[in-house]
């Protein structure tokens, strides 16, 4: 209760405020007696108290010292009973210190006891409580009844808008972004970009952002330490004291939803992952049964028309150092991390880990720029946490027994990509396609015959150490330019030059002839995916 109310009680109207009147609103959830003016240990915060100032009724400065001692105690005002009695007067001094503290001195009339002032009060404060309490059962029972048969987003937050009229969104797990018509796309991208950069979901603290020209308090979602998105109130530091409680009850409705959502959810993935599983590695592909549970699993498969497959750098480096526990934990890390970037640009996906690998299948007509564009923006988003991504991309799936051929090709496009072109991070498979055709072709006679052309050069590198089959290799890629593949190796021009004549010595012909090129680029080509 206020102050003001409790004076206005029937039996407390003739209790006079003396000074301190700007306090009038001072709240009261608690009345006692101040046996002990000079002692603070037993005064409560928002309490109201009565004393007849018995001990230091003959100083005016112990009665000023205690003035400022409880108001500093938070309590909301003093009672002063037995003026007249017990204490002669009210001292100026005294009026003049409340007034200056607005801290409420009321004078209760000299002849009235101390129970007949408790307890009026003490009553109204139950009654108000009383009041409190059927009004928050209430409010709990509005919102389970509410909530109880529709748990959707959508439903919750409209109950929680109808209850503190404010606007209200949810941001879930995923990044989706829900407000009480239902989930909002692309005119929230600005909403997650804010929220990516303080980083809600590693942070419990409750912040303010600035977004569509209003003011709103960020309110984590937490519990068990298991983070389960985002909630956003606009004005919420507005809020009164039954508004609270309706948002702490949604707060935790919000967490069994998403975690019956999630719990859904997941058994949908496992089983999706399962069939791509399958899709991707099985033998064979029974085409109605394919179909059929594609159809249970209300997957569209022509929409998915290209692979993508990431694979991390320094993968194996990070096994040497790690549990498989830890392995395993950053795996699903690096899952989320990358399913989190591409739904900002499509829905339209499916993603799961094969091995040290992750599997990309998507829509790239849904996309907002292309594949590559995509490739490059997740590359960048690692190399940012000191992790180096390797992409290859294959974006010629026509019909389902397509996924597992177009897998195996973007597969063997990394293995190229990583032993022909390590500083390449991003392979199309038909970049590499005459390349992989060949290699798979030729038997091991037909690379034995090839390779002697550079077996002088190989032999030599491994006796001293020297490097003319990258040399030579670098010459054929870059038309015999012997500046550009000096800045690329960090040589001095007169190096190349010197190696070129060294190369020439050893195979007794120019490889950089336009009849030998193909068959040189190519021997290399064969030495190094068959060197372990």
């Amino acid at each position: 209760m206020r102050l003001k109310e409790v004076l206005e009680n029937g039996q407390l109207r003739d209790c006079i405020i003396l000074a301190g009147k700007k306090g009038i609103k001072n709240k009261v959830d608690s009345v006692s007696v101040l046996e002990v003016p000079t002692s603070k240990l037993y005064i409560k915060e928002n309490e109201l108290l009565i004393s007849a100032l018995y001990s230091i009724k003959d100083s005016v400065e112990k009665q000023k010292e205690t003035i400022s001692m409880i108001q500093k105690s938070g309590a909301a005002g003093l009672i002063i009973a037995h003026v007249g009695i017990v204490l002669k007067e009210i001292s100026d001094d005294i009026i003049n210190i409340c007034n200056e503290l607005d801290f409420p001195l009321i004078i209760a009339p000299k002849d009235k006891p101390y129970i007949d002032i408790i307890s009026p009060i003490i009553d109204s404060i139950l009654y108000e409580q009383n009041k409190n309490l059927e009004k928050t059962i209430d409010l709990y029972s509005l919102i389970y009844e509410a909530t109880l048969k529709d748990n959707s987003y959508r439903n919750i937050l409209n109950t929680l808008e109808s209850l503190i009229e404010r606007k209200t969104f949810f941001v879930d797990i995923n990044s989706y972004i829900y407000d009480s018509s239902g989930e909002k796309k692309e005119e929230f991208n600005k909403l997650n970009e804010i929220l990516d950069e303080i980083n809600v979901s590693d942070n419990l603290e409750t912040k303010e952002i600035s977004f569509d020209k209003k003011i709103f308090s960020i309110y984590p979602i937490y519990s068990n330490n298991y983070y389960y998105g985002t909630l956003l109130i606009n004005e919420a530091n507005k809020l009164d004291q039954f508004e609270i409680i309706a948002l702490n009850q949604i707060k935790s409705i919000l967490v069994s939803a998403t975690f019956s959502k999630t719990k859904r959810e997941q058994y949908k993935n496992e089983l999706i992952d399962s069939f791509f599983q399958e899709l991707l590695f099985s033998e064979n592909v029974n085409e109605k049964m394919v179909y059929r549970r594609a159809k249970s699993l209300n997957l569209n498969l022509g929409t998915y028309n290209a692979i993508m497959i990431l694979d991390v750098k320094n993968f194996n480096e990070l096994t040497t150092k790690k549990s498989e526990e830890e392995i395993m934990d950053f795996k699903n890390k690096v899952v989320n991390k990358v399913n989190m970037h591409i739904l900002k640009c499509t829905k339209e996906f499916f993603i799961t880990s094969v091995s040290d690998k992750i599997v990309i299948l998507i829509d790239e007509h849904r996309i907002k720029n292309n594949l590559k564009k995509l490739g490059e923006d997740i590359i960048r988003v690692f190399k940012e946490k000191d992790l180096f991504i390797r992409i290859s991309i294959n974006n010629e799936i026509k019909n389902i027994f397509d996924f597992k051929i177009k897998y195996e090709q973007s597969i063997r496009a990394l293995y190229i990509n990583k032993k022909i072109f390590p500083a390449k991070d991003i392979v199309f498979y038909k970049e590499v396609v005459l390349i992989d055709t060949i290699y798979r072709k030729l038997n091991y006679d037909d690379i034995e015959l090839l390779l002697e052309n550079i077996n002088p050069i190989i032999i030599y590198d491994k006796e001293n150490g020297s490097d003319l089959i990258d040399t030579l290799f670098n010459l054929i890629n870059n038309n015999n330019n012997v500046s550009k593949v000096a800045d690329l190796m960090f040589l001095h021009r007169n190096t190349v030059s010197q190696r070129i004549d060294k190369i020439k010595q050893l195979t007794g012909e120019n490889p950089l002839s336009k009849y030998n090129l193909l068959n040189y680029g190519m021997s290399i080509i064969l030495y190094k995916l068959s060197k372990d």
